[in-house]
């Protein structure tokens, strides 16, 4: 999925957990900027030196190793789970936010093909090739209409529920004594 669309999900995964938003938010996005962002960095200043983003788009082959690299270690479930188990015996605690990263993961599964980029939620014990769902990817255009679409119901839902809440909507006025 998209990096945008990653991190309103994510948002609205800490709905009820306001204080972690934001670093859930940071969490849910950082697996595509530890993949991709050395890539974006090598295209911005070493632009004769990075492969075109067109071609890479169309074959694989010519995306530098690293980034498959860094691409295994950040959408694997089992690096996130090590990572958050040796963070919670460090601070002896569960810091919540870092469940934006497994979300982001258990996302991608569901929304990349096995032809490219599939995702190695179970890597370093099994290749992503021979675990990876088959999935829509999310680049497809029908598949990007619903999910944006799913996100703007959802925003639209969440900021009338809030506004009801805060305003005395209609549920307010079931509550309303009629004795005075």
């Amino acid at each position: 999925m998209d990096i945008v669309s990653h991190a309103l999900w994510t948002n609205i995964l800490y709905l009820k957990a306001r204080r972690h938003a934001l670093w859930g938010v940071a969490c849910g996005i950082l697996p595509d900027i530890v993949s991709f962002g050395p890539l974006y960095l090598q295209l911005i200043f070493f632009p004769e030196d990075a492969p075109s983003i067109e071609w890479a788009r169309r074959d694989a082959g010519q995306i530098p190793a690293y980034v498959f690299t860094l691409y295994d270690w950040s959408h694997s479930l089992v690096i996130f789970s090590g990572v958050l188990l040796a963070a919670r015996v460090a601070a002896r605690r569960i810091w919540w936010p870092m469940f934006g990263w497994g979300f982001h993961v258990l996302i991608d599964m569901f929304t990349h093909t096995s032809a490219f980029f599939p995702t190695p939620f179970l890597w370093p014990i099994a290749d992503a090739h021979d675990t990876s769902i088959d999935a829509v990817s999310w680049s497809h255009p029908i598949f990007i209409a619903a999910n944006v679409s799913a996100l703007v119901v959802a925003y639209i839902a969440l900021f009338v529920l809030h506004r009801r809440s805060t305003m005395g909507g209609p549920s307010a006025s079931r509550t309303y004594d009629k004795t005075h």
